[in-house]
């Protein structure tokens, strides 16, 4: 038997992380503003059955007019897939819980999965998964996505749903007061996490450090500096393999002439093969593959830590003097990075 699995949740919440380790494959996905818009499918097999999973674009709601929410909101009402799979970020529940709601008026067939949950233990926030399960009207699971825990039982949840679903399709309502009301959503989020949610250590250091990097006198200087920083080490870090790789090509081109000279081949195809195709080439690789391979990772450390949604946040009123918003900065960074790196290696 197949069925069709929806995988839906806000930006950051490891919604991509949950999708590899269900499907086995690789995907990144980064949502900000010149990322295409584009629905991600992955299939798995559990006890004899085959499930296709799509991984919705990240929103933060389904009432807006953006690609991914107008994308998010058709496949749900139209498709109609046996399942969805809610992503949330135990750390943030709140926050979490009114996209949740808003999507359990358009397919009430779901499962909450709590992702990040070690990291919400480590923070002192104690989610009671049975009160929430019973607030909301849907099963509720911790899981650990990076580290693969809570992935079996959450298949299992999956496949009792499909099989024996609670709720039938021409049931869902997609036109609710509650879905079109933003402050009734927020409170009664607020509400349901009173009741579910628990926190030993109220002084968290997320909440201190987000302080300190979306300050007005303290957020700009210090994206500033990593950001020179992220640029001095790719650009410096990136000299030595660069001349390693050079002194390889070079070495290797001397080998492809003295071949030339041997086999007969004319100047004048050696020339367009060695001095063109392959010289070109070769440059190309030493000079623009070591700056890849080094900054792209760091940039998806950066990325896995949280930091780009304060970016986002710190540079929004900038933007919107322009007509625009933060997200715009992130797709900037990117680009200007290359472009310093572009002359620097000129």
């Amino acid at each position: 038997m197949t069925y069709e699995i929806a995988l839906a949740g806000n930006p950051n919440v490891g919604k991509s992380t949950v999708f590899n380790a269900l499907t086995g494959l690789k995907q990144h996905t980064g949502n900000w503003t010149g990322k295409t818009v584009e629905l991600c499918t992955g299939m798995f097999k559990y006890r004899d059955n085959l499930f296709s999973v799509t991984d919705l674009p990240g929103t933060y709601s389904m009432r807006g007019f953006s690609k991914e929410e107008s994308v998010s909101r058709k496949y749900l009402s139209e498709k109609k897939p046996d399942c969805v799979i809610i992503v949330a970020d135990s750390n943030v529940l709140e926050r979490n819980l009114s996209y949740v709601l808003e999507i359990l008026q358009l397919q009430r067939n779901a499962v909450l999965c709590l992702n990040m949950n070690d990291e919400a233990r480590r923070n002192g926030t104690v989610i009671n998964t049975e009160k929430l399960s019973k607030e909301l009207g849907i099963p509720v699971l911790k899981t650990c996505a990076v580290k693969k825990a809570g992935l079996d039982e959450l298949k299992q949840t999956v496949l009792n749903i499909c099989e024996k679903p609670s709720f039938s399709q021409d049931e869902m309502n997609t036109d609710t007061f509650l879905l079109n009301n933003a402050l009734l959503l927020s409170k009664k989020s607020k509400e349901i996490c009173d009741k579910c949610v628990s926190y030993r250590n109220n002084t968290k250091r997320s909440g201190r450090l987000d302080k300190i990097l979306t300050s007005k006198s303290t957020g700009i200087p210090i994206m500033l500096a990593l950001f020179a920083l992220l640029f001095w080490i790719t650009a410096v870090g990136a000299n030595y393999p660069s001349e390693w790789l050079s002194a390889l090509f070079a070495f290797i081109k001397e080998r492809l002439y003295e071949l030339s000279d041997c086999i007969h081949v004319s100047e004048f195809l050696s020339g367009i093969l060695i001095d063109g195709v392959y010289t070109t080439l070769s440059w190309v690789v030493s000079v623009m593959l070591p700056p890849m391979a080094i900054f792209f990772p760091l940039f998806s450390i950066i990325e896995d830590s949280g930091y780009l949604p304060r970016i986002a946040f710190n540079l929004d009123k900038f933007f919107s003097r322009c007509g625009a918003n933060g997200k715009q900065s992130l797709s900037m960074c990117l680009v200007s990075d290359w472009r310093y790196l572009s002359l620097f290696c000129r």
